[in-house]
């Protein structure tokens, strides 16, 4: 576990603390931690050559780190660790409870989705990975076919997908789905030619 400390000779007495804690065999970044080091050095040198700016685009494999950094900065601009100003963060309002759908095959989770439904949940999330990545991408649209976004909030995660399958997802884009990062390791890209 790293930690950052975040300052800024515009307001010295001020220091923004983030956390970069990768989990051992679970997190894509969990390198070695000479490797990982270097790598939040660079990181860390980048933000302050920017100006206290993230490059997400560069810490896209890094998500410990953007994280930690992320929270640092967000830590020194608050001045407290009050992050956000949001009803959730104020105790005015809870946070909706999702219908879990746990990963199985097509018809399985397809009953789970709509038992979800029909017991009145407003937010589906989905794990995907398990199976052929059209007929997730199939259970998806269906959800939405059925139900607009102000009906349903879809979030999905990523567990058991490959780089490359996100790739596509990146370039594709999921309209009117919520994406929940996931720092499950991916599989491998080798013999998903479906993909491409």
């Amino acid at each position: 576990m790293w930690y950052i400390h975040f300052t800024s000779s515009d307001n010295p007495g001020r220091v923004g603390i983030g956390e970069c804690a990768p989990l051992p065999d679970l997190s894509w970044d969990a390198l070695p931690d000479a490797d990982y080091e270097q790598v939040l050095n660079r990181a860390c040198r980048q933000v302050e050559e920017q100006g206290g700016v993230l490059d997400y685009e560069a810490l896209q494999d890094y998500p410990s780190i953007l994280f930690g950094l992320e929270t640092a900065i967000r830590h020194h601009a608050a001045g407290s660790w009050a992050l956000w100003d949001t009803p959730f963060s104020r105790s005015e309002a809870g946070i909706p409870i999702n219908g879990l759908i746990w990963m199985g095959d097509y018809d399985r989770m397809l009953t789970q989705i709509e038992t979800k439904m029909q017991a009145g949940f407003r937010c589906i999330k989905l794990k995907i990975g398990a199976i052929h990545f059209d007929e997730e991408l199939a259970l998806l649209k269906y959800i939405r076919a059925h139900f607009s976004r102000a009906e349903i909030e879809l979030r999905w995660m990523p567990t058991g997908l490959s780089r490359q399958a996100m790739r596509w997802i990146n370039s594709n884009g999921l309209p009117n789905w919520i994406y929940i990062p996931s720092n499950s390791r991916f599989v491998p890209d080798s013999g998903l030619k479906w993909l491409a």
